[in-house]
């Protein structure tokens, strides 16, 4: 049986890019990630312990002083009002919150006690968070991450263990603590990358017009075509591989912060699915045009 060599070498790399992405997906899905959505008793009960709040008080008041607790807690965890600056693809971006050490009241605080609030400037990696761990059996509350003394630590049943890197409980995400001026630099630089995936986006967006606009005249198989479909398919296929790759990328460069405690975050990969399928679509659709371009040129020979 013949095949056409450039119809053969799409099947192949169509069905090593599937296999591919699968495997991985597989390999970085083996645990799930958990977040809460509210105050758990696990929560409410590390929460008294942090902030003592009386028996003799009605439900509304509770859940007032609760919530403040809560809000003082994040607050010495570094992670109180975690705002996102620049974020690139859901994969790496630049964030900031305020933190205070000794503070205990985010309402009532006292300089002269040094109850100051200071901003912290983080890399935010959404594609890793904490395991959930087996020995708690539920699900992540304030009380398995904390910070004290400008160090971050995970909670376990006979000793603590200090950590490098923070991590935001609201968002799920870890954090990586730097300097305001690489900060600063790091915002510059994906601030730039944003702008060439914008320029990028555009180019494909007129490529595409004009790809429509071609076969409405009666253009189908033609070279330009062929290359619109090429690129349009090499994209959609290249984002989630990439993602995926580049995930794995940060997780060696920022290996001094990473410990056997934190996962990858199958969440950013929801939608991952999506893309790859309509670049296979795309790429079928190359496949396709360039078999009609072929036997175009054929049949204007035998002419």
């Amino acid at each position: 049986m013949n095949f056409k060599r450039p119809n053969f070498v799409i099947d192949v790399i169509t069905s090593l890019t599937v296999l591919a992405f699968f495997l991985l997906i597989r390999i970085s899905g083996t645990q799930q990630s958990y977040q809460t959505t509210g105050v758990n008793s696990r929560d409410d009960r590390f929460l008294m312990s942090v902030k003592p709040i009386p028996d003799s008080i009605s439900h509304k008041k509770y859940i007032h002083l609760l919530d403040s607790a809560k809000t003082t807690q994040r607050l010495q965890n570094g992670e109180f009002g975690n705002l996102i600056r620049t974020n690139l693809g859901n994969l790496i971006a630049t964030s900031n919150a305020l933190e205070c050490d000794n503070c205990f009241s985010l309402r009532y605080l006292n300089p002269s006690r040094g109850q100051v609030t200071q901003d912290v400037y983080y890399l935010d990696l959404p594609g890793w968070t904490l395991k959930n761990p087996v020995e708690h059996h539920q699900s992540y509350d304030l009380s398995m991450f904390y910070v004290k003394n400008d160090t971050g630590y995970i909670r376990g049943f006979n000793k603590d263990k200090p950590v490098k890197f923070r991590y935001d409980h609201k968002t799920g995400h870890v954090l990586i603590p730097v300097a305001k001026s690489n900060w600063n630099t790091l915002n510059t630089i994906f601030y730039i990358v944003r702008g060439v995936a914008v320029l990028w986006f555009i180019y494909l967006v007129i490529c595409s017009g004009l790809f429509l606009r071609r076969v409405s005249k009666g253009l189908i198989f033609t070279k330009s075509n062929l290359h619109t479909l090429l690129v349009v398919a090499a994209t959609l296929l290249a984002l989630p591989v990439l993602k995926l790759g580049l995930n794995y990328l940060l997780r060696f460069i920022f290996s001094n912060y990473f410990t056997t405690d934190l996962m990858v975050n199958n969440d950013i990969y929801t939608n991952l699915w999506m893309l790859l399928f309509s670049g296979l679509v795309v790429l079928r659709l190359y496949q396709a045009f360039a078999a009609g371009k072929q036997l175009k040129e054929d049949q204007d020979l035998t002419i």
